[in-house]
């Protein structure tokens, strides 16, 4: 994405949400619920949301072009090391960025796992929207696990 295309995208983003005829770099926020309808709106644009961290530092219109213009990087390593080298890797070497999860009910895998007494428990909101766990039978279970305890 071109900067100037970024700066026009917010400019025109601004003149729909902030009422800004002439454009103005330096238009500073009047309020909380300006500030969040205008980068609401930015983010329906740029299909890009402001991270909750860098909310304080979003004062003015010119702020907001700078965030956005600046690249986005996954912090994960081993994803961008997969993406930079793609199909250059050799035969024998694969990067398998998606686990594979054991899913008794799953047909085209293994129906034995490692750990037949554990559940397979997925503990993260992204990732459980994602992965499905399963609890292990009551009978099956070793130990007293996590989700016994009530």
């Amino acid at each position: 994405m071109a900067i100037v295309d970024v700066s026009s995208r917010i400019h025109s983003v601004a003149s729909r949400h902030l009422g800004i005829r002439v454009f103005e770099a330096s238009y500073k926020f009047r309020s909380n619920a300006e500030k969040f309808r205008f980068l609401t709106a930015c983010a329906e644009e740029f299909h890009h949301p402001v991270l909750n961290s860098y909310l304080h530092e979003l004062c003015d219109v010119s702020a907001v072009i700078e965030y956005y213009q600046t690249p986005v990087e996954s912090p994960d390593a081993l994803y961008r090391l997969s993406e930079r080298i793609g199909d250059d890797l050799p035969a024998n070497l694969c990067i398998q960025t998606e686990p594979i999860r054991f899913n008794p009910n799953d047909t085209s895998f293994l129906k034995r796992t490692a750990f037949p007494g554990s559940s397979n428990v997925v503990s993260g909101l992204a990732t459980s929207r994602r992965y499905k766990g399963f609890r292990a039978p009551a009978a099956r279970r070793i130990g007293i696990g996590h989700e016994d305890r009530v």
